[in-house]
C-alpha cells in the first residue's frame, strides 16, 4: 500500500506541474497568480471559469456573476434593501472564497483591512481581489 500511495503522490505532483505550466503560458496567468491568496491550482480554476475576462465589461460585472454583489430589492417606500443573490456561478464564488480565506492567512494587509472594518465573508473576496488588496499597491481606504 505504501508504494501505491507514493505512486499516487508522484502522479499528483506531475499533474500540479502540468497545471503550473498551463497557467504560466496563459495570457492572464501571471496577473492572477500575483494576487494574494492565489496559487497555481486556484488560478487554473479561476481561468477555467472566467476565461479571458473579455465577457465582463467591468470588475463589478465579474463580482455580480460570482454572486458577490448584492441585489437591490427596493420598492416604492422601501429603499436600500439589498439581498444575497440566489443565482450565481458557484465555481467563481468558490475561487473568490478560497482566495480570500488564504489571503487572510498569508497577507497582512488583507487581514488588517478585515479586522479594521469588520466586514462579512462575502465582502472579503471583494477586498482581496481589488487593486487595493494587491501587494505593493495603495493602502486601503477607511470605510464610511
Amino acid at each position: 500500500m505504501a508504494s501505491d500511495l507514493e505512486a499516487v503522490n508522484d502522479r499528483i505532483a506531475a499533474i500540479e506541474q502540468t497545471i503550473a505550466g498551463v497557467v504560466a503560458e496563459h495570457e492572464l496567468g501571471e496577473n492572477v497568480t500575483s494576487l494574494p491568496g492565489i496559487g497555481t491550482t486556484l488560478a487554473a480554476e479561476f481561468l477555467a471559469h472566467a476565461g479571458t475576462l473579455s465577457i465582463y465589461p467591468s470588475a463589478a460585472a465579474l463580482a455580480a456573476h460570482a454572486g458577490l454583489a448584492p441585489i437591490s430589492r427596493d420598492s416604492g417606500r422601501r429603499q436600500g434593501h439589498q439581498v444575497r443573490p440566489h443565482r450565481y456561478h458557484r465555481g467563481l464564488r468558490r475561487v473568490f472564497s478560497m482566495s480570500s480565506s488564504a489571503a487572510l492567512s498569508h497577507c497582512p494587509r488583507s487581514l488588517a483591512y478585515y479586522v479594521t472594518n469588520g466586514i462579512r465573508e462575502r465582502d472579503r473576496s471583494c477586498w482581496c481581489w481589488s487593486d487595493a488588496g494587491a501587494e505593493g499597491s495603495r493602502s486601503p481606504r477607511p470605510a464610511g
